[in-house]
Order: structure tokens, then sequence, then C-alpha cells
């Protein structure tokens, strides 16, 4: 998904970007895209070897009977002394409510021309988020295939253009067997990440993965001396919790 020479990934960094900042969808895209302006191409003119460099966003989003696409690229030159910062919205009408379609497929990144150029994982992936949709197999069964998919380029691509890892995640359709939710994993690999920590969630401005880390320590605390949640101290939960940072950090090391 994207990180610095410091190893530190650009998700956590646009939740911490989001943090204490209680916006909707397009203001939220917009803090992050002015975010990535001022900080992402110094981090860039840094990556090794000759040539234009870039680096790109992809945020979707359902909004009612809307499934939208925001992109932010930042594309840097030869040089590495110019760049620039493209941002556009592409808005398509769920299948079912509507004549104009949306688009079924998105990609960006290094690898989109060789997606493009080579689309036999379209048809079965198509099929198995059909047969997923109709409760026919789980949605792990998609995300599995998935990574097989970004695996295999893993291993045809120059070393160290892409990586092994990926998350797969995904939202249910508020009709059929399963009524919204969604979910997440985590692969190394063909293989899932048992200990991968959970993506960065903001709700209302609040960062919700810091908030349920606090909670679980505590818990684990409990279980480590055989007692039940009753002895629960909720004193020092408090006093955790007051800890937690809660203002935007836009600096990215």
């Amino acid at each position: 998904l994207g990180a610095t020479g410091q190893n530190n990934e650009l998700a956590d960094w646009m939740a911490r970007v989001l943090r204490g900042r209680n916006l909707l969808l397009e203001p939220s895209i917009g803090a992050i895209r002015d975010a990535i302006h001022r900080e992402v191409p110094r981090h860039l003119a840094r990556l090794p070897g000759p040539g234009a460099v870039a680096h790109y966003l992809l945020a979707p989003a359902f909004v009612g009977t809307e499934a939208r696409q925001y992109t932010v690229d930042v594309l840097l030159s030869a040089d590495r002394k110019r760049y620039r910062t493209n941002f556009q919205k592409q808005v398509g009408i769920l299948p079912g409510t509507g004549a104009q379609v949306a688009t079924r497929i998105v990609l960006t990144g290094d690898v989109t021309p060789q997606f493009l150029s080579n689309r036999h994982w379209v048809r079965p992936l198509l099929r198995l988020i059909k047969s997923c949709d109709a409760g026919r197999c789980p949605p792990g069964a998609v995300a599995q295939h998935l990574a097989s998919v970004c695996y295999q380029y893993h291993l045809t691509r120059p070393a160290g253009s892409v990586g092994p890892r990926s998350i797969v995640g995904w939202r249910f359709r508020r009709q059929g067997r399963f009524k919204g939710g969604g979910g997440h994993l985590a692969f190394t690999g063909l293989q899932r990440d048992t200990n991968n920590p959970p993506l960065p969630s903001i709700g209302n401005g609040m960062d919700i993965g810091a908030l349920v880390n606090v909670f679980m320590q505590h818990v684990q605390d409990l279980y480590k001396r055989n007692q039940t949640i009753e002895h629960i101290d909720s004193t020092a939960i408090d006093e955790a919790l007051r800890k937690l940072p809660d203002s935007p950090d836009e600096k990215l090391s």
C-alpha cells in the first residue's frame, strides 16, 4: 500500500491526518489531498533510480446510490525538482438503482499496465464475487483469490517493485444474505497474516483503533491474572485514554 524510507505506512499517516477532525467524506479527502501535496513529494525525491517518479492514491466510496472514486496523484519530474498534484472524482450509479452503472474495476499504481495487458484474472474474480454476493461462498474466498493475483505479479515483477504482502477489504451489499458491514484480511504471499494489526479507522475524528487497543490491553492483563471482566480497572483505562493524541498530525517521516 505504500511506505516511506523509514517504513512508515501511508495508511497510518493518513489516519493521523484525519485524527481530531470530525469531517464528512469530501472534506476528509480534501484534507488528505492537501497533506499529500505538502509531505509526499520530498519522500518521492529520495527514491533510488533515475527518472520521474509518482505516487497514486485511490479512495473508493459508497454514498447513497453512488459509487465514487477519488484519486490523488503526485508526479515528480525526472530531475526530482518539480512536481504536480492531480485530483479527480468519478461518480457512477450502483447497479439496480439507475441507468448509469458504476465502474466495476478500478486500477492504480505502477503495475496497472501489466494488469490491463493480461486480463485473465478478471472473469474468475467477477464470478467469485457474484457467488459471494449470493451467499454461495465466504468473503475470505474472494480475498484469497485477490491475494493470489497480487502475489503472481510480485513473482513476475523486478525485485523490490511489487511486494509480497497485500490487504483485501470488502463491504457487503445491503440486500441478500449479508446486510451491510464488511471486513478485511491481510496476506503475505498466499498465507493469511493472523497477527496483522487492524486497518486504521477514524470515526467522528476519533482513532478507533487506538481506543480499542487501550481496552484490549487491559482485558489481556485480566486474562493473565485469571480475573474476569468485572475486575477491570476503569480508572486506569480512563487515564490511558486521556494520554492518547487527539489532534491532527500531518508530519510524514
